[in-house]
C-alpha cells in the first residue's frame, strides 16, 4: 500500500491466498469486489477469485479477469457463466484497479473508477458467505503467469461509479457499511494477510501453516494509494481473553521465522494459571526433546517454575545438553503468575512474580534448531504439555532487567519495543466466529507478524486451546491502546493498576520476607 506499504505476488506455479469464511455476505443481495492488480509480462493468464466451498457445497461467486481484458464469471444461483467482454486493456508494469459490482439486475465492470462494461443477469438468490480462494492461472503450463496484488475489498452492496472513485485512492474505515472483507496485505511477513472488516475473514498464505511453495510472496508497494486517518482497524471487542490448554494435546505453533532464531540473547515472558503442576508442564519451547536439537524452554515442572537453554553440544534424551534454572517457590495451581525466563550470555536466570528464583551459569549461544516456536507443548516428540490458562507471551531477542519485568508485567506493551520479536496477548479469538479463520490465529502484535495457529492447524480440532475471558493482572496504558480504548476495555481497565501493582506487590513481599 504505496511506498510504506506491502503487497503479495501470486504466481501460476500453485501461489493461492485462502480467506475464512466472508460471513457479512450471508444473505447478501448485492455484492461488490474492488482490488488493486498489476499484471507481469508476457501477459498469458488470468487472476482467478473464488467464493467457494464450506460447510455448504457450491460458490456464492467465482471471478476470472483474463489476458484479454475479459471478465467472466457465474453465481451458483444462476449455475451458468456469464461474460463481460473487453471490460480493460491490461498494461504490464501498470496498476489497475478493478472493481466488479453485482446486484439482482446486472454485473457491472469498473476500471480506474470508470465504467468499463456491463451485462444483465446479476444475483438471482442469496449469497450465503463462503470461503474465499485468490490464485491465477496460466494458459499454458510452460508460460507461467504472475500479478501483484493490493488492497482488496469485498462488500454486500452495489457500490455505485463516484463511491468506487472517491475511495479507490485511500484507505478506507473498516467499519464501514457493507464492508465484509478488506486486506491490505500490510502485513509484509508471515503466514497470515489480515482482514481488517467485522468478519475477519484472515487469509492465510499458501496450503499449509507452513512457508512452502503455494506461498505467495511478500513485495514492497507502490500502488497510488493514501493512508487516511479513520483506518484503525474494528478492534474494540478484542480485549481480555486468555487461551486455556486441556493439558493432554492443546499446544499454539508460532513457526520458526529468522527473528525467532535466537542465538546470543533472549528473555520469554508469559501470564500463567497452572491447573496441574506436577511433571513437565511447558508454557513456551523451541525444541525438538532431543538433546543436540534444543534452544530453550519456559516451563512449570514438578510445582516449580523453570528455564532452560541448551547449546546443542551434549546428549540426546532427558536433561542432557539443558542448562536449567530453577525456581525456589512452589506453585500452586489455579493462581496467576508472571513466570519470565532470561539468557544474557553469561546467565539463565528464571523470574516469578518479577522476583529472582533461581540462576546457572551459561556462556555459550544457544543452538539453532529447524523447529518452531510453540507454546503449550515441548516437542512432536515425546510431548509433554501445559495444563491451564495462559495470557500475554512476550519473546524478546535480548536479555531484559529484573526491573524491566517488574515494570512491564501489569501493562499492555506497545508492541514496537526494541527487542521484542513476538508478542501474543490472545485478544482476538474469544471474539471470533466459529467459522472464521481468525479461530485459529493468535496475533502478533509486535512488528514482526509471528503469528500464531492453534493446534498448529487452520481447522479446528481437539489440539486447539480454549478462549476464555482472562482475569490476568494486566491493564492497558494510554501509551498501549489510548485513552479511549483504555477506559472501555473490560477485565482490563486503566482504573484498576493501582489494584493490581498492590497485588503484585504484597505476592513479592510475602515471598521475599516470609520464612
Amino acid at each position: 500500500m504505496g511506498p510504506a506499504g506491502h503487497a503479495v505476488w501470486l504466481h501460476s506455479l500453485g501461489n493461492v491466498l485462502r480467506c475464512g469464511p466472508l460471513d457479512g455476505l450471508r444473505s447478501a443481495k448485492a455484492l461488490t469486489v474492488e482490488l488493486w492488480v498489476r499484471a507481469s509480462t508476457p501477459l498469458n493468464g488470468s487472476l482467478d477469485l473464488h467464493c467457494a466451498g464450506g460447510p455448504q457445497p457450491g460458490i456464492d461467486f467465482a471471478f476470472s479477469l483474463t489476458k484479454d481484458g475479459h471478465l467472466s464469471g457465474a453465481f451458483r444461483e444462476k449455475n451458468s457463466w456469464f461474460g463481460v467482454p473487453s471490460v480493460f486493456q491490461p498494461q504490464p508494469g501498470v496498476w489497475q484497479h478493478i472493481a466488479i459490482v453485482c446486484d439482482d439486475q446486472s454485473i457491472s465492470a469498473y476500471v480506474n473508477g470508470r465504467a468499463a462494461g456491463n451485462t444483465a443477469g446479476g444475483l438471482a438468490g442469496l449469497l450465503h458467505g463462503r470461503p474465499l480462494a485468490i490464485f491465477v492461472t496460466a494458459d499454458q503450463i510452460s508460460e507461467p503467469f504472475s500479478i501483484e496484488l493490493d488492497e482488496l475489498r469485498v462488500w454486500s452492496v452495489a457500490r455505485n461509479a463516484k463511491q468506487i472513485r472517491n475511495a479507490m485512492n485511500r484507505t478506507v474505515a473498516p467499519i464501514e457499511r457493507g464492508l465484509v472483507g478488506y486486506w491490505r496485505f500490510d502485513e509484509g511477513g508471515g503466514q497470515i494477510a489480515r482482514d481488517l472488516s467485522l468478519s475477519a475473514a484472515h487469509a492465510q498464505l499458501g496450503e499449509t501453516v507452513m512457508p512452502d511453495g503455494s506461498d505467495p510472496l511478500w513485495l514492497v508497494s507502490d500502488v497510488p494509494l493514501t493512508r487516511t486517518a479513520t483506518e484503525k482497524p474494528a478492534r474494540s471487542a478484542e480485549q481480555g481473553s486468555a487461551l486455556e490448554f486441556d493439558g493432554t494435546d492443546d499446544y499454539v505453533d508460532m513457526g520458526n521465522a529468522p527473528e525467532l532464531r535466537i542465538a546470543n540473547a533472549v528473555t520469554v515472558e508469559a501470564w500463567i494459571k497452572p491447573a496441574i503442576v506436577k511433571g513437565e508442564r511447558p508454557i513456551l519451547s523451541k525444541e525438538v526433546a532431543r538433546g543436540r536439537q534444543n534452544a530453550f524452554e519456559l516451563l512449570v515442572r514438578d510445582g516449580h517454575l523453570g528455564f532452560r537453554v541448551s547449546d546443542g553440544t551434549a546428549g540426546c534424551c532427558g536433561d542432557q545438553g539443558w542448562f536449567p534454572a530453577t525456581g525456589k517457590t512452589p506453585i500452586e495451581p489455579g493462581f496467576w503468575h508472571h513466570a519470565a525466563g532470561v539468557y544474557d550470555g553469561q546467565q539463565v536466570s528464571v523470574y516469578l512474580d518479577g522476583v529472582l528464583e533461581g540462576s546457572v551459569a551459561f556462556e555459550n549461544p544457544i543452538a539453532h534448531v529447524p523447529t518452531s516456536v510453540k507454546l503449550g507443548i515441548n516437542s512432536l516428540v515425546s510431548s509433554k504439555f501445559f495444563a491451564g490458562q495462559m495470557d500475554e507471551v512476550r519473546l524478546w531477542n535480548r536479555a531484559r532487567s529484573q526491573s524491566e519485568i517488574f515494570d512491564s508485567m501489569n501493562r499492555l506493551l506497545r508492541g514496537n519495543e526494541p527487542g521484542l520479536v513476538g508478542y501474543w496477548t490472545f485478544d482476538e479469538a474469544a471474539n471470533a466466529a466459529a467459522s472464521s479463520a481468525t479461530c485459529q490465529v493468535v496475533f502478533d502484535h509486535s512488528r514482526h507478524n509471528n503469528h500464531g495457529v492453534l493446534g498448529g492447524s487452520m481447522a479446528r480440532d481437539s489440539k486447539d486451546p480454549r478462549p476464555v475471558i482472562s482475569e490476568a493482572p494486566v491493564a492497558p496504558t494510554t501509551e498501549s491502546w489510548g485513552a479511549k480504548e483504555a477506559q472501555a476495555s473490560v477485565g482490563r481497565t486503566a482504573q484498576s493498576r493501582p489494584l493490581l501493582r498492590l497485588w503484585t506487590s504484597l505476592s513479592v513481599w510475602q515471598r521475599i520476607y516470609s520464612p
